[in-house]
């Protein structure tokens, strides 16, 4: 999804379309609606509800198991109450850990129902109003099932959600937060340019301890720098790879 100012010429009906025709993708990943169906929460509860480690680093509450009812419950009020729930999907023709991922399922339900769509779902993503519609800010929620951890679909995501919220949803701010003790979620939304705005002291007890709980910030026009730096740094390396390959070809050519 690429980056349009707010102050850009106007549009023609080409700059539209090219606009919005990779809207629902990014580099590696494909995002769709999340259905109100069993395939989708069965996914959902296995993967992140019924799993202890993905459930405690969401969980901002006492962590016990969940029932499928009460699991269910919650998911279908997640998706009628969001600003934004989507499935988090590989292209088919890409994922090489489906087979992996299926063991580890009580049933390959969802990705035999996935497969007809041509994607395998990866994990969650939510973009949630904070406030009055007025105020235009949101906080991001995400969880990739245990398989695909760890190869940069989380930080995709979120990229896509943050392009997302401000391209379209004409958000003024974005949030996320996570426990002091999730070192890795800290490291990259900073990385990723977000600013720790709070910081509550001891708002977590998990395993007899209490954890203070940070929250991370972006604003529109920090978005849109970052995109400006992105863009003209991609431009500077396509420079300089061409650069590459001319010298290269007047090297042959001697």
């Amino acid at each position: 999804m690429t980056r349009r100012p707010r102050d850009a010429s106007p549009y023609t009906m080409e700059t539209m379309e090219s606009s919005l025709v990779g809207a629902f993708r990014s580099e590696n990943l494909i995002y769709r609606a999340i259905e109100d169906d069993e395939s989708d929460k069965h996914f959902i509860f296995r993967s992140f509800w019924s799993d202890p480690v993905n459930y405690g680093f969401a969980l901002l509450g006492i962590l016990r198991p969940q029932s499928r009812q009460n699991g269910y419950k919650e998911i279908e009020e997640m998706i009628r109450t969001a600003c934004l729930a989507v499935m988090v999907c590989l292209p088919y023709e890409k994922d090489e850990t489906s087979s992996q991922a299926s063991m580890q399922m009580d049933t390959p339900t969802e990705l035999v129902f996935d497969t007809r769509r041509k994607s395998i779902p990866i994990g969650i993503l939510i973009v949630e109003r904070t406030g009055p519609d007025v105020m235009r800010r949101a906080r991001i929620g995400i969880q990739i099932a245990a398989p695909y951890q760890n190869r940069g679909y989380g930080r995709e995501s979120i990229n896509w959600a943050l392009d997302w919220s401000f391209r379209f949803a004409d958000l003024h701010r974005v949030e996320i937060g996570t426990g002091a003790y999730n070192e890795r979620a800290t490291a990259l939304y900073k990385k990723m340019g977000f600013r720790l705005e709070g910081v509550m002291k001891e708002a977590l007890f998990m395993d007899r301890k209490w954890h203070d709980l940070l929250s991370f910030g972006m604003l529109a026009r920090e978005w849109e720098s970052l995109r400006s730096a992105k863009l003209a740094l991609d431009d500077l390396q396509r420079g300089f790879s061409f650069k590459q390959t001319d010298e290269n070809q007047n090297r042959k050519a001697r």
